[in-house]
């Protein structure tokens, strides 16, 4: 039996949900590490009043702004621009693991896991038997 299996992309974040994950990024990961919004001005160089708007989701910081509060909390950009309200990766029971394909004669390409975005990394089981295969026109660029 072939399953089906939908595949969906997200488009980029707008602005206010990017800056409401540098805002709890921050706070949390300031709190997390015990630093008072004076000692963060001053690892980082920038103005306690503008780390404060920025903790608030008020402020938009440039990137040279989130580049000196990252490394000042020992983090990336990415760590805070990060929007994604899911884990990086879960378990899938092996039962719910989706058979993509099914050859003729019993064969099977199942998605073992993936990621997404431009860097996608795929995992993936095929099993072909003798006398089977598979064709497929290449993935894009």
């Amino acid at each position: 039996m072939t399953k089906k299996v939908n595949i969906t992309t997200e488009a980029g974040a707008d602005v206010e949900t990017v800056s409401a994950a540098v805002s709890r990024t921050l706070k949390q990961a300031r709190k997390q590490q015990g630093i008072t919004l004076d000692e963060l001005s001053r690892r980082s160089g920038v103005s306690k009043g503008m780390v404060v708007e920025i903790e608030k989701g008020s402020a938009n910081p440039s990137i040279a702004t989130l580049c000196k509060i990252a490394a000042a909390l020992g983090l990336s950009v990415a760590d805070f621009v990060n929007v994604a309200d899911t884990p990086a990766a879960h378990l899938i029971d092996s039962d719910d693991i989706p058979t993509l394909w099914t050859g003729e004669l019993g064969g099977s390409a199942r998605l073992l896991a993936g990621t997404g975005g431009p860097n996608m990394l795929e995992l993936w089981r095929w099993e072909l038997f003798p006398g089977e295969s598979f064709s497929s026109a290449g993935h894009p660029n």
